[in-house]
């Protein structure tokens, strides 16, 4: 999905690469290009597709739906800035509790134990420690089906190496080599649930996202209506909800009005790290590139790329201290705000139908003003860059030079730059 990142034994599969000794396998290599660029983790997505080698068609099956493969995900990890590489065994950490006198009896400690590994990315200069700490998190958490005498507390719930704490050191000698992390259950004599989970912190980094994401702020164009229940004889499918006797019940949700509600998309990517550039691209439906899923099929539909979304009125974007490059292709009518943070960030904007406030933050930032055709006159809402209170050289470019007709004139203020063409409509608020 992302062109020269990563290196395949095989393009293409023929049925002389399937070994009918070995259950009709055949084994596709995997290697990264080994470029100067420091980007940090990546990702890229290699998708399959099944074809007829005779007319390069659809294969189908006897419902004459195609033939599907599913998709690989691959993390790339850079050598040309420092990170932590952790594999996990079969891509999870999973233990559990038992009394020291059944451990005999089990046998295998990887019913009961887990590990995974840690290492680096690049020789470190000098030493490099890193503490594996077991977090104190809850098991349970109060609700009106919990049992009251469940233990909300938060406490540690796993020891690593044996301890609640362990401390690994690398060094320009050992830094290639895997540590082994063993991570087994504290066996206590609390009745805990099964159904809360505490996930572990990810990355902010919005090339973690590597399928398709549709948001819709008010009725879904991507969902389909429900359809009738399956009743069984004799039962009533009543079009106003009835609510039970000796039932009370929130009926708040009745003085909703969708026409005033205010959605909201928070797109977070802070923890992009390197000098090589973010690049995404901004439409008023869709937002893509920063590394998420480019042009993915997904049970035979597609492509999908990125973000969609619509009935959305505000959107947020923080982003982190590497350089992104953004270009405003065209928007709705909604609040756009970017936040740029550090870096030397670079904004295009060539359509504008909403409030678009930059906010440079650190670094040399520009934002760029002009459409494909080098006017001014799709710029429709107001457009506001700060370029931040640090030192750096923040520029604003307004190129309207193939505009014979429309502008000749400039006003220009303390604060503002306008032509003609560029004033907003009135909003009704």
């Amino acid at each position: 999905s992302v062109p020269n990142q990563i290196i395949l034994s095989h393009s293409k599969l023929d049925g002389d690469d399937f070994d009918s000794t070995s259950g009709c396998k055949a084994t596709v290599s995997v290697s990264a290009y080994d470029d100067s660029n420091a980007e940090g983790d990546h990702f890229v997505t290699i998708q399959h597709f099944v074809r007829n080698k005779t007319n390069d068609t659809d294969i189908t099956l006897t419902d004459d739906s195609p033939l599907l493969v599913g998709n690989v995900l691959v993390q790339i990890y850079d050598d040309d800035i420092g990170g932590v590489i952790i594999a996990e065994t079969n891509g999870i950490t999973a233990t559990a509790e038992i009394n020291n006198e059944d451990k005999g009896t089990v046998g295998n400690p990887s019913f009961y134990e887990d590990e995974y590994s840690i290492r680096l990315t690049k020789e470190p200069v000098g030493i490099v420690s890193i503490n594996v700490n077991s977090i104190p998190v809850a098991s349970d958490y109060p609700s009106a089906f919990t049992p009251t005498w469940r233990d909300y507390s938060k406490r540690k719930q796993v020891e690593v190496n044996g301890a609640r704490a362990k401390t690994v050191v690398f060094n320009s000698a050992n830094w290639t080599e895997n540590v082994t992390i063993r991570v087994s259950a504290i066996n206590d004599d609390i009745e805990e649930g099964v159904d809360y989970l505490n996930f572990a912190s990810q990355p902010s980094n919005l090339g973690l996202i590597q399928g398709p994401i549709k948001i819709s702020g008010a009725d879904s164009p991507f969902i389909a209506k429900l359809s009738d229940p399956l009743m069984l004889p004799e039962e009533t499918n009543p079009d106003e909800f009835i609510i039970p006797p000796g039932v009370i019940i929130d009926t708040t949700m009745y003085l909703v009005n969708e026409e005033l509600q205010v959605d909201t998309i928070v797109i977070n990517s802070l923890n992009v790290r390197g000098n090589l550039p973010s690049v995404g691209s901004l439409f008023f439906d869709q937002f893509v590139g920063m590394n998420m899923a480019n042009d993915i099929f997904v049970m035979g539909k597609g492509p999908f790329s990125g973000i969609s979304y619509n009935g959305i009125e505000v959107m947020i974007f923080n982003l982190g201290e590497g350089v992104d490059e953004i270009t405003v292709e065209n928007t709705s009518e909604a609040i756009h705000v970017m936040n740029m943070n550090a870096g030397d960030d670079y904004v295009a904007v060539k359509t504008l139908s909403g409030p678009l406030i930059v906010d440079g933050n650190k670094g040399n930032d520009m934002v760029v003003a002009s459409s494909d055709e080098i006017k001014l006159d799709l710029i429709d809402a107001l457009l506001a860059f700060d370029g931040g209170g640090d030192d750096g050289e923040d520029t604003l470019t307004m190129d309207n030079s193939l505009d014979d007709y429309l502008d000749d004139m400039v006003c220009v203020t303390r604060l503002t730059v306008e032509v003609p063409s560029m004033e907003a409509p009135e909003l009704n608020m």
